[in-house]
C-alpha cells in the first residue's frame, strides 16, 4: 500500500469522508506533512511516517493529547492515528497560520505559565518513551530531578556523542563532571511540570486569530525552566513572552543554571543528529557550567 492509498484509507476510516486535494506543508524534514481539503468542505493535517518510525508519531499524538487536556496552551487536536502495512498516518486539526507571523506573545507566555503551574504528576518522567527529533528519549519515572537528568537526559546524549566520536575525551570528561555536579546546579525536587519538551520557535505557530499553537511535542514531566532553556537556545520568542511566563513564578533560584543545563541537553542532541557544526556551542555551554 503506497502512501496516497494509505492516507485515503485512514482518513475515510477515521473521519468518514474522502479527500478532495492535498498540499504539502513546511516542517516535514522528518515526516511527510500535508494539509488535506476534504470532500465535506473541512480541512485537516496528516503526518505520514515510514512504519519503522511509527513510535515517533504515536509519541507525538500522546504528547498532543496530554497538552490539549490541560486546556492551557493551544495545540491541534488529534483526530486519529493508524498504522498501515507500509506507514503510520497521524491526523490532526488544521489551525490557520498568521501570514505575518505576528501574535499575542504576552498571552502565550501566560498560558505557558499556566501549563507549567498545573499538576498531573508527582515525579519526573512520562507515561511512555518518545523522541526528540529522531533521537529516542527515555522517560522512566524518577522522584529526583537530578537523577532523571543524569539517567534519561544528559547521560544518554553523552553516550551517543561519545560512541559516535563527536566529542573528544576531554570534552566528554567535562560533561561527565557536570553530570556529577548536577545537584549543585539544579534543584532535586522542582515542581513537576508538563513540558512541551522541544519548544523552539519552529514549534510555536502564530495563528490568524492572534493566538499561538504549539506543535510537535516531546512531552515529559520535569522542571519548567527546561522548556525555557530550549526557547532561549535558538531565539524567536520575544521578551514579553518570557516576562509574562516569569510573572507567575516564584522559583527563580538557579534559573541561569537550570536554563544552561537544558541548553546543553538540546545542543548535545543537535550534535548527535546533525554533526560537528554544533560542537563549538556545546563547548561554550560546558564552559558556563564547569
Amino acid at each position: 500500500m503506497n502512501a496516497e492509498v494509505a492516507i485515503e484509507a485512514v482518513v475515510r476510516d477515521r473521519l468518514g469522508v474522502g479527500i478532495r486535494s492535498s498540499d504539502p506543508l513546511p516542517g516535514g524534514s522528518i515526516h511527510d506533512v500535508r494539509r488535506l481539503s476534504l470532500a465535506d468542505g473541512g480541512t485537516c493535517v496528516v503526518k505520514v511516517a515510514d512504519i519503522v518510525d511509527a513510535s515517533m508519531l504515536h509519541g507525538e499524538a500522546t504528547g498532543l493529547d496530554a497538552l490539549k487536556a490541560t486546556a492551557t496552551v493551544r495545540t491541534p487536536a488529534v483526530l486519529g492515528i493508524s498504522d498501515t502495512e507500509s506507514c503510520t498516518v497521524l491526523i490532526t486539526e488544521y489551525l490557520s497560520p498568521c501570514a505575518s507571523g505576528s501574535a499575542d506573545w504576552d498571552a502565550f507566555g501566560s498560558r505557558l505559565g499556566e501549563l507549567h503551574s498545573r499538576g498531573g504528576a508527582d515525579r519526573y518522567g512520562f507515561s511512555e518513551d518518545n523522541h526528540l527529533g529522531r533521537t529516542p528519549q527515555s522517560n522512566g519515572w524518577s522522584d529526583d530531578w537530578v537523577e532523571f537528568l543524569a539517567l534519561h537526559r544528559l547521560g544518554p546524549q553523552l553516550r551517543l556523542a561519545r560512541d559516535g566520536a563527536r566529542l573528544g575525551p576531554s570534552q566528554a570528561a567535562a560533561i561527565d563532571s557536570i553530570i556529577d555536579r548536577l545537584d549543585r546546579l539544579v534543584p532535586r525536587h522542582p515542581h513537576p511540570s508538563l513540558l512541551h519538551g522541544d519548544l523552539w520557535s519552529g514549534n510555536a505557530l502564530p495563528l490568524s486569530d492572534g493566538g499561538v499553537a504549539v506543535l510537535d511535542p516531546a512531552c515529559s514531566y520535569g522542571d519548567a525552566w527546561f522548556d525555557i532553556g530550549m526557547m532561549r537556545l535558538f531565539g524567536g520568542f520575544p521578551e514579553e513572552c518570557f516576562a509574562a511566563w516569569a510573572a507567575g513564578r516564584d522559583d527563580h533560584a538557579q534559573s541561569a543554571e537550570r536554563i544552561a543545563v537544558a541548553k546543553l541537553y538540546h545542543l548535545l542532541n543537535h550534535l548527535n543528529l546533525f554533526g560537528g557544526g554544533y560542537r563549538p556551542q556545546v563547548e561554550e555551554m560546558v564552559r558556563t557550567l564547569v
